[in-house]
């Protein structure tokens, strides 16, 4: 890759993950959550590996790093970000990888689903916490909350 080639800015896997932090992360509905996970995976050494030696040992290199620190679960989610960011760079902005060196690194499992609740002496505690408070609603938030096993984002979208 010459320093002519269009691509030639994005030799360095740091500057790719920029380029997607700027032209693609903002159209996702998870934009702000993608840029944290993106900072991240920027300061780790992987993002200073020149493209053509971004090599799966690499990308295997970081998984053990972060497994060192976070769950399984939150390096699953920053691989499949710097995974489509690399199909991205090759199906539309024509870099010239003949693979994705993500997708021959096999991911950590993922962690089994939370089955715990809050039993009912800690819910009677969070709510006489929550009638201390200046707010009428919360209360009534946590409740149906309770009651229905609804997210936040889901109960803040309720018309």
């Amino acid at each position: 890759m010459g320093p002519g080639h269009p691509c030639a800015a994005l030799s360095h896997a740091f500057y790719l993950l920029e380029r997607y932090a700027a032209t693609i992360v903002p159209q996702k509905r998870g934009a702000d959550r993608e840029r944290y996970m993106l900072r991240v995976v920027l300061r780790h050494p992987m993002a200073r590996v020149s493209l053509h030696r971004l090599i799966p040992a690499e990308v295997a290199k970081y998984r053990d790093d972060r497994l060192a620190v976070v769950s399984g679960d939150t390096v699953r989610r920053e691989l499949a970000l710097a995974r489509h960011c690399l199909e991205v760079a090759r199906s539309e902005w024509d870099l010239p990888l003949s693979v994705n060196p993500v997708r021959q690194v096999k991911l950590p499992r993922p962690s089994s689903p939370r089955q715990r609740r809050a039993t009912a002496t800690e819910l009677q505690r969070l709510l006489a916490a929550c009638e201390a408070t200046s707010s009428r609603w919360l209360p009534a938030a946590i409740q149906l909350a309770v009651e229905t096993g609804m997210r936040r984002s889901e109960m803040l979208a309720m018309r």
